[in-house]
C-alpha cells in the first residue's frame, strides 16, 4: 500500500499526474480521439472540450503554447488561480494547465465552470503509460494491429483488409493506442510494417 502511495506523491512533486477519465466525467459526451499532438475531446450542452496528456510537463506546456497561437484570435487575457497558466476570454474561452494535463473549453457560456470540473477530475492514480500498439505480420501481404486494453485505437496510413478486424494488406505508418485516462502511445512504422524508434518528443507533434 505504501509503494503506489510514493509513487504517486513522486509523480504529484513531478508536476506529473495520470491524467482524466475519457469516460465518466458528468455531461460530457463520448470522447472522440483526435490526435497524439492535440489531444481527446467531448462535447457537452454548450460546447466543446479539449483534453491532453503529456508525458512530462514540458510536452505539455509545448500543447500549450501551440494552442494559444492557434486560439490567439479570440485575444483571452492571462488568468490566475486556475491551474499553473491559464488564458480566458469572457467566460466562453479557457485554455488552461496543470502540470502535464492540458485543457481548453470553447463554449457559449460557463467556461470557468467546465474547466473548474475537469481540473477536478484529475487523477493521480498510480498507472505506467500504454504501451505503444504492436503491428504482427500475418503473412508477407498482411498485418494485424494489437494493443490489448487500450480504450481506442487509430492508424495513419496502410490499407485495411475489408471487416476482418485491424487487419491490414500495406502496413500503416503510423497506430496510437489511447488508455482510460486520456493518454496516447505512438509507434511509427517502415514500408514493410517494422517498428521504427521514437524520435524524440518533437515527433509527438506530428502524430494524428
Amino acid at each position: 500500500m505504501l509503494i503506489p502511495l510514493l509513487i504517486a506523491a513522486a509523480a504529484q512533486a513531478a508536476g506529473v499526474h495520470t491524467g482524466i477519465p475519457v469516460r465518466g466525467v458528468p455531461s460530457l459526451s463520448e470522447p472522440y480521439f483526435d490526435s497524439a499532438a492535440r489531444g481527446w475531446t467531448a462535447s457537452f450542452p454548450s460546447g466543446l472540450a479539449r483534453v491532453y496528456v503529456g508525458r512530462d510537463e514540458a510536452a505539455t506546456i509545448a500543447w500549450f503554447i501551440r494552442t494559444a497561437a492557434q486560439m490567439a484570435k479570440h485575444k483571452p487575457e492571462p488568468l490566475d488561480g486556475v491551474g499553473d497558466e491559464a488564458l480566458v476570454k469572457d467566460d466562453a474561452f479557457l485554455l488552461t494547465r496543470d502540470g502535464n494535463v492540458g485543457v481548453l473549453i470553447e463554449c457559449t457560456a460557463g467556461a470557468r465552470a467546465r474547466a473548474a470540473q475537469l481540473l477536478a477530475a484529475i487523477s493521480d492514480t498510480p498507472s505506467p503509460w500504454p504501451l505503444p500498439p504492436v503491428v504482427r505480420p500475418l503473412t508477407e501481404d498482411r498485418w494485424a494491429v494489437e494493443a490489448p486494453g487500450a480504450e481506442h485505437l487509430s492508424w495513419v496510413g496502410g490499407t485495411r483488409v475489408g471487416w476482418s478486424g485491424l487487419v491490414f494488406s500495406a502496413p500503416p505508418e503510423r497506430v496510437v493506442a489511447w488508455d482510460e485516462w486520456g493518454r496516447a502511445a505512438v509507434q511509427r512504422l517502415d514500408a514493410t510494417g517494422a517498428p521504427l524508434p521514437p524520435t524524440g518528443p518533437a515527433a509527438e507533434d506530428t502524430q494524428r
